[in-house]
């Protein structure tokens, strides 16, 4: 496998973005001995304590906060600064970082993978998926001569709960997959005495970030073949999502991120605003309408 680069990122706090980020690079390190260089761009840097307490001597761990500046394209400037710097003689590089859109997507386009960690509220289900589908829509062309994927990850789910969130509407994105989840683990620090959550004594817990690793592992062998490459993308399959608008007014491309599975003989429609993002809770839309 040649070097990849892996983000782990949501808008919001407290969804288990660092304990996944954290025993990701503990996984690679344990299961297939990569040599990995773990990024922590926030400012309480959660993920890098977490490994520093382990010591493992196949992860690099950095801290870099970032600081913004209104109008100004400093704070990305530096991340991919960080980026290249902590890139050199690693297999695989982790990056840990809390989202905000002081920060240009542009940045996200440096990553073979984004991985989403998402609670299962149907508030952060749609949040996750607006976050999703904007930076598809706004890179569109630029998405189309790279090969990266997007994976959620239903994260702190109650291993009772009998129903996992679906993200339905992610299901039309070809580049875009959901995880098995990660459930939610009572007292988790104290397991970290031992190591990482995939090598530990618990075989629940093991089981469970071992899943979670395999398949990320899996999705970053695929990734060549995530794009299927077709002679014409028509507009009439291009009008059932707010990301379609700027697709359509590309019809000849070798690869396409949007499921090509729709009824070619459907008329096209045209949707207003408001039925465009009916998808999307009003008070989240930001605007559309």
């Amino acid at each position: 496998m040649k070097q990849v680069k892996i983000i782990i990122t949501n808008q919001k706090g407290g969804v288990g973005k660092s304990t996944i980020a954290s025993n990701l690079a503990g996984y690679f390190s344990a299961h297939h001995h990569k040599k990995i260089s773990f990024i922590d761009f926030d400012r309480q840097a959660s993920g890098a304590t977490l490994i520093k307490k382990i010591h493992d001597p196949n992860i690099g761990v950095y801290k870099k906060e970032l600081f913004f500046k209104q109008g100004s394209n400093w704070s990305l400037m530096e991340a991919r600064q960080a980026l290249n710097t902590y890139s050199v003689g690693v297999d695989i590089v982790i990056a840990d970082l809390t989202w905000t859109f002081g920060l240009p997507y542009d940045f996200l386009l440096d990553f073979d993978l984004i991985i989403v960690p998402s609670s299962d509220t149907s508030l952060e289900v749609a949040s996750t998926e607006i976050f999703v589908l904007e930076y598809i829509q706004k890179n569109m062309d630029k998405l189309r001569l790279i090969n990266q994927a997007v994976v959620v990850v239903p994260s702190r789910i109650d291993p009772s709960q009998s129903e996992i969130p679906k993200f339905s509407g992610l299901d039309f994105l070809t580049n875009c997959s959901v995880s098995p989840p990660i459930y939610r683990i009572p007292g988790i620090d104290r397991y970290y005495e031992e190591g990482f959550l995939c090598t530990s004594a618990d075989p629940v817990i093991a089981e469970n970030f071992l899943n979670l690793g395999n398949f990320i592992y899996e999705k970053l062998e695929s990734l060549s073949t995530l794009f299927v490459p077709i002679k014409k993308i028509t507009p009439n399959l291009l009008t059932k999502h707010p990301i379609n608008r700027t697709a359509s007014k590309i019809i000849e491309q070798p690869k396409t991120l949007v499921s090509t599975r729709v009824n070619q003989t459907q008329p096209k429609s045209q949707a207003s605003p408001s039925k465009e993002f009916s998808f999307i809770p009003k008070f989240l839309r930001r605007g559309k309408e």
